[in-house]
């Protein structure tokens, strides 16, 4: 990853009611509290093309589907109260491999939702109001905002696809896993590095182990309530395995706080 990244500076104001995206993004911001907060990467809001919104209670792109919201509204009405909310950011990647795809699965089929989408090419798709309870990883979810990165996932070796070159351990197995794309890589640093400004009790640091690395298991209970700060989706269930081997944890890390070195 490019070591030369810069971060825009912050915009935030008096947090107010959802909705006002089209009049508060610019492009390279995401919405907290219906304020647009710069991060300095390409962001696409759901009142842009192509509409991956969250908030509405049916199917988008199909006729047929569940009923009802895909979140649970109310977690914080100003800043302040989202700053209080929310300590934690967690990453997964989609196993649909396009943020399209992942967002038909979510709001059409499932009846689910995240704050961010990533795609291949680093673009990022907010779907909801950062200060939104999104569903996205269970007892996670009233405390984090989260991101869905595409990618095909993680695989045990008689299952892996071409190109599934990075091989590692998660929860106790043994994956294989293609590498993540450079400009997602470096797009959710900036991501990242946004959130933990805007909402400071996100640390920049993942789960340890008694060795000092990132650990690459699910945490216990009384752990799990402790931490503050970045996790995979497998830091918070044992029977997920995203983001996967390929995600490189401590180059990531140390990116996110450079970026807020420099911020």
């Amino acid at each position: 990853m490019n070591p030369a990244w810069r971060f825009a500076p912050l915009v935030l104001a008096a947090c107010q009611a959802p909705g006002p995206a089209e009049d508060a993004g610019f492009g390279q911001s995401i919405i907290l509290c219906g304020q647009s907060v710069g991060v300095g990467t390409r962001v696409v809001l759901w009142t842009e093309p192509p509409y991956f919104d969250a908030y509405k209670p049916h199917p988008v792109f199909s006729d047929e589907g569940p009923q009802g919201l895909r979140y649970q509204p109310g977690r914080a009405e100003t800043l302040e109260q989202a700053r209080a909310a929310i300590d934690q950011f967690v990453i997964h990647y989609d196993g649909c491999g396009t943020s399209e795809l992942c967002f038909r699965v979510l709001q059409d089929r499932r009846k689910l939702s995240v704050q961010f989408l990533l795609d291949v090419d680093g673009t990022i798709y907010q779907t909801l109001d950062a200060r939104e309870h999104a569903w996205h990883a269970t007892k996670a979810n009233p405390r984090s905002v989260g991101i869905e990165i595409a990618h095909l996932g993680a695989f045990a070796a008689d299952a892996a696809p071409q190109g599934a070159s990075v091989v590692g351990r998660v929860q106790g197995q043994v994956l294989h896993q293609a590498p993540f794309t450079d400009a997602q890589l470096e797009a959710l640093v900036k991501l990242a590095a946004g959130l933990c400004r805007a909402l400071p009790r996100i640390r920049p640091d993942a789960p340890r182990d008694a060795a000092g690395g990132v650990r690459d298991s699910a945490l216990g209970d009384e752990e799990f309530e402790a931490f503050s700060g970045i996790l995979g989706h497998f830091h918070v269930q044992t029977n997920k395995t995203d983001p996967g081997p390929a995600f490189p944890w401590e180059e990531f890390l140390d990116a996110v706080r450079r970026e807020l070195a420099r911020g």
